[in-house]
């Protein structure tokens, strides 16, 4: 499919289903133009508290304070919102919250603006999921030097993935990306349609075992870094290299070509299959 054709049929399908969850409609008004590097006290409030709530050792409230964030949500609603109520938005970015969640897996999109479409897919496979936890950059990874929140020394990305690696030691971090086809320089990177990795050149079990379930499902050409593909393995990924400093290997990196997020955005059953790849993985381990 020629590139403009993939780019048209993705910002189609965005637009079709924006409509469709409350959760992305509340993730859309959040954006910011900048981003205002945290200082480390409110930081660390974050995690501490929302360590507690995945331990169940507490409870969010609608519009409790953590610093420039606030709790949004009803206590009979499944879903909570954690974001910056400040009418200048600084780039810090929005927490989903659905504290029966499960499977134990932590949904991210830091590149939502950029990589078309991560945003919107990362909504949606929170909520068919069931999953505990997402997060949402709100500020352009190019808006600021210091707006990439995988490449930056610290953020509140970083903190919830410290809370949640405390609170749910046996889950998985799942970060989803976004590549073009045509922008790759090798052959065989160029025709895949999905690389996984874990930001290292030795890929972790899981990573094995999620990269064997998706090609079984023979959906998509999965190919892992660096076995099968040498480009997007995340080896770079400060998140990634912070959670491995913590002893913490269940971190899986996720590239897609434009018309794996198009299908998985407009096709429930192929949201399925990806969804059902990472609860046998996580039986596995």
């Amino acid at each position: 499919m020629m590139r403009g054709a993939v780019l048209a049929l993705l910002m189609s399908s965005m637009a079709l289903a924006a409509d469709t969850s409350s959760l992305w409609a509340q993730l859309q008004a959040l954006r910011g133009k900048t981003y205002t590097v945290p200082e480390a006290g409110p930081l660390y409030t974050a995690e501490h508290t929302l360590a507690r709530v995945l331990s169940g050792r507490d409870l969010p409230h609608d519009g409790d304070r953590l610093g420039p964030l606030q709790w949004s949500g009803q206590q009979d609603a499944a879903t909570w919102l954690l974001h910056e109520t400040a009418v200048v938005l600084q780039g810090q970015g929005a927490l989903a919250l659905n504290p029966a969640g499960r499977p134990d897996v932590f949904i991210q999109a830091p590149h939502q603006y950029h990589d078309l479409g991560t945003g919107e897919l990362a909504a949606r496979l929170f909520e068919q999921g069931q999953l505990p936890l997402g997060f949402w950059n709100t500020a352009h990874r190019y808006s600021t030097p210091d707006s990439d929140l995988v490449h930056t020394a610290d953020s509140y990305l970083h903190a919830y993935s410290r809370a949640f690696v405390q609170a749910r030691p046996t889950g998985v971090i799942v970060q989803l990306h976004g590549f073009a086809a045509h922008k790759r320089r090798t052959a065989a990177a160029r025709a895949a349609d999905i690389i996984i990795s874990n930001g290292t050149y030795t890929p972790s079990l899981l990573v094995q075992r999620l990269g064997h379930c998706l090609n079984s499902e023979g959906r998509w050409r999965t190919r892992i870094f660096p076995q099968d593909v040498r480009e997007l393995g995340a080896t770079t990924n400060r998140v990634a290299q912070m959670l491995r400093q913590q002893g913490y290997e269940r971190f899986i990196h996720v590239e897609m070509a434009a018309e794996v997020r198009q299908q998985l955005l407009v096709d429930a059953d192929q949201r399925t299959t990806l969804l059902t790849c990472l609860q046998r993985v996580l039986e596995s381990t």
